[in-house]
């Protein structure tokens, strides 16, 4: 084959594979704006995302997805992997505050994938993203929770489950928003609400005495 036949070979394959990423981001985009315009739908059909993306049943089925589980697992395989990362950096280096360490790698990387995300914090698309992200919160924070607690005092399982919970409830807020602020902006509300006590936004009149 001659180098001017293989460049129209490879030209060719490269025209296609990039109709083939089009249409997957249109199927995916379809998914997305369905459950936004219906936050509270958590099953979907093959059927109504075609219709939405304007393509055949046929086609998603062929050539892109067999389920919509395989739809979901295409948009969160990427997140998943620059999240591990963080928490895998995190679980490697030694650092005097862990929390600083998650407001200054985490933090950008959720902001990076923030479209998506507010679609899965703000809709039942996937009624298992929040669990499973509140889990890597608490496998991350046990290794620097007090191994010993006074009496009277809650177990260390309640301490994590109330630290992953505090985290994951301020970043979904943030990323709720329509145009939430960048995480070198946030960071500091980040650390601030995770610093201090809940008592100290209420009105001083307001706190317990």
């Amino acid at each position: 084959m001659k180098q001017k036949d293989h460049y129209k070979f490879d030209k060719l394959y490269y025209r296609r594979d990039k109709m083939v990423k089009n249409t997957r981001e249109n199927i995916i985009n379809a998914l997305f704006r369905i459950a936004i315009k219906h936050p509270e739908k958590s099953n979907f059909t093959i059927n109504e995302i075609a219709l939405e993306a304007g393509i055949s049943r046929q086609a998603i089925y062929q050539k892109h997805y067999r389920n919509v589980a395989e739809i979901l697992e295409d948009v969160q395989r990427p997140m998943l992997f620059d999240i591990g990362k963080v928490y895998r950096e995190a679980n490697k280096i030694e650092t005097s505050d862990p929390f600083v360490f998650l407001a200054e790698q985490l933090l950008p990387v959720l902001y990076k994938h923030r479209e998506w995300l507010r679609v899965f914090y703000t809709t039942c698309m996937d009624p298992t993203w929040i669990k499973r992200s509140e889990e890597r919160m608490r496998n991350w924070i046990k290794p620097y929770l007090k191994i010993e607690y006074q009496s009277g005092e809650f177990s260390r399982e309640v301490a994590q489950n109330v630290l992953a919970k505090s985290m994951l409830v301020i970043i979904t807020t943030w990323l709720s928003q329509d145009f939430p602020p960048p995480p070198d902006t946030f960071k500091y509300d980040f650390l601030y609400l995770l610093q201090h006590s809940v008592e100290e936004l209420l009105l001083p009149e307001f706190r317990i005495k």
